[in-house]
């Protein structure tokens, strides 16, 4: 079936479209990631010195958020998947252009990005593990191929 254009009147997802526990889950590590976001530096621990590991912690920091934010959907569609990950990556560059004004911290594109990708993979997990689930004759226990 044909997904449905964005229509602005179409009414939001019903209550019980979600689960309780990944919507929990989403939530408490939506804020976590805004409060650490916006700490001044000297309240954070040091990041590991190697290169790009600032980069691979944001990316691992939303990949969780956009894993938990689609898996609290019961029936992820295409729709909502891009929706969740629209609403993260934007999140993500709001708390990026917020750093600025916060005491050693700082803008960074380059976070942007890595939040947005980061978001894209967690939110892809969920989606093909539910598209696996509904292959008929297969078990989630069976492997690839």
């Amino acid at each position: 079936m044909a997904e449905q254009p964005f229509n602005i009147s179409s009414s939001p997802p019903s209550p019980k479209s979600f689960r309780p526990g990944w919507l929990a889950a989403a939530a408490v590590w939506t804020i976590a990631i805004g409060v650490l976001s916006l700490l001044p530096s000297d309240r954070l621990p040091p990041i590991p010195p190697f290169p790009g590991a600032d980069k691979l912690f944001h990316a691992a920091f939303y990949l969780v958020i956009g894993f938990c934010w689609v898996s609290s959907r019961r029936a992820p569609t295409p729709r909502s998947i891009r929706t969740f990950v629209i609403l993260i990556a934007g999140y993500g560059l709001l708390l990026e252009i917020g750093q600025r004004y916060v005491p050693g911290r700082s803008y960074d594109l380059l976070d942007a990005v890595a939040n947005a990708g980061g978001a894209i993979l967690g939110a892809a997990i969920p989606y093909f593990r539910s598209r696996r689930r509904s292959i008929p004759g297969k078990s989630r226990l069976d492997p690839p191929g």
